[in-house]
């Protein structure tokens, strides 16, 4: 495993971790990113994400209050947690 799968790997548990705090239940990743009911449409809390400058992958159908978060930068990730805390 190189260092920089090891810095994702740890940045993808810190990311994990706020999230749980802030009530949200990440599903289990072994990748870059993490999926998550965010209980609400999911579209439209992707709309209000990229107006602050946050690119998240909203579900549709059945995971319509689902999104996907690519793990990024630490200061990356803190400007996605910040901005969550902002639309909800």
């Amino acid at each position: 495993v190189c260092s920089s799968d090891l810095a994702t790997i740890a940045e993808r548990e810190r990311v994990a971790s706020a999230l749980r705090e802030r009530g949200y239940a990440p599903a289990q990743s072994r990748a870059n990113f993490l999926f998550l009911n965010v209980r609400q449409p999911a579209a439209e809390l992707a709309e209000r994400l990229l107006r602050l400058g946050v690119i998240i992958k909203p579900w549709g159908g059945s995971f319509a209050s689902r999104i996907r978060v690519i793990i990024g930068r630490h200061e990356d990730n803190d400007h996605f947690l910040a901005s969550l805390d902002e639309c909800v």
